[in-house]
């Protein structure tokens, strides 16, 4: 006789969670930092700061246009302003007003009190006059007041004119937008420049842009998918693999290829790739593995 002693169901996976390599097609690499500047306007060019092969940084000056002109306006301009700032913080009239108004209220005060005191010690021609000079000394405070209101506009007024003056001296420079290195500067010293000719372009290769192509036949690539670069061409040391990140998935597919481009970002400090070299990439897609459910009895 057989008899069932124990029946139970247990979920294993059937396999773990595997990483599905993604061949990338026709890659390339390129850059994501690549600025070519323009001045913003036409003049003579005063200086050259730098050349192609230097090293620059944010906000460093390339080069600039003659600005002795500008520059004789801002310093009128900035005295003006001083003149303004000095004016607006002289409230000596407002406290002299302040002060006779207090005066003319006490001595209206006491000719008030008189007549109480003693009727027609005081005429009333001579308190409306004390009543007309308390007036003026209120009137004096409002004018006081106002005229140190306008003596502030006018500092914001100097303010904002020096402001526009510093701004067409800003258009007469060349400045840099980014770190990186120059490697076009097609300037000199007493020529012309126009404003519609690029001039200077600066380019950083500390992180760079993969592009290339995957097959519909594959799993759909998403932004934020890993990617591993494989490349000879490293500085440190060959076939390095380079991490990144999918940045961008083109929602458009070739009909003629069923391909669709990527765009991947890698950090470049280390591994010195060279835009428009042509390594390897394979987009890392993780699957996870099914579950199944085993009976077991035992007899």
């Amino acid at each position: 006789m057989f008899e069932s002693l124990v029946l139970w169901s247990l979920l294993v996976p059937a396999q773990a969670d595997e990483i599905n390599e993604i061949p990338v097609q026709s890659v390339v690499v390129s850059l994501i930092d690549d600025v070519e500047l323009t001045l913003g306007e036409a003049g003579i060019v005063e200086s050259v700061q730098f050349r192609p092969g230097d090293l620059v940084k944010k906000g460093d000056l390339l080069a600039q246009l003659d600005t002795s002109d500008d520059k004789l306006v801002l310093k009128r301009v900035e005295a003006e302003l001083e003149m303004a700032k000095l004016k607006a913080s002289n409230d000596l009239s407002l406290q002299l007003s302040q002060k006779s108004l207090a005066v003319a209220k006490n001595e209206l005060s006491r000719a008030l009190k008189a007549n109480e005191r003693f009727p027609q010690t005081v005429s009333e021609s001579e308190i409306d006059r004390l009543k007309l000079r308390v007036d003026e000394a209120e009137l004096q405070i409002q004018q006081a007041k106002h005229d140190l209101e306008y003596q502030l506009l006018q500092v914001k007024l100097k303010d904002t004119e020096r402001a526009i003056i510093q701004r067409e001296i800003d258009k007469r420079q060349l400045r840099s937008p980014i770190d990186g290195m120059l490697v076009k500067c097609d300037l000199q010293g007493g020529e012309l420049a126009h404003p519609d000719k690029p001039l200077c372009r600066v380019i950083n290769m500390d992180r760079m842009r993969v592009e290339g192509f995957v097959s519909t036949s594959h799993d759909l690539v998403q932004t934020g998918d890993k990617v591993l670069v494989l490349s000879g061409e490293s500085k440190t040391e060959p076939d390095m693999k380079i991490p990144g990140t999918i940045t961008f998935v083109d929602p458009e597919i070739d009909t003629i290829t069923n391909q669709y481009k990527v765009w991947a970002e890698i950090n470049n400090e280390e591994a010195g790739l060279r835009p428009g070299s042509r390594p390897e990439m394979v987009i890392l897609k993780k699957t996870e593995g099914d579950k199944i459910s085993k009976e077991v009895s035992v007899q």
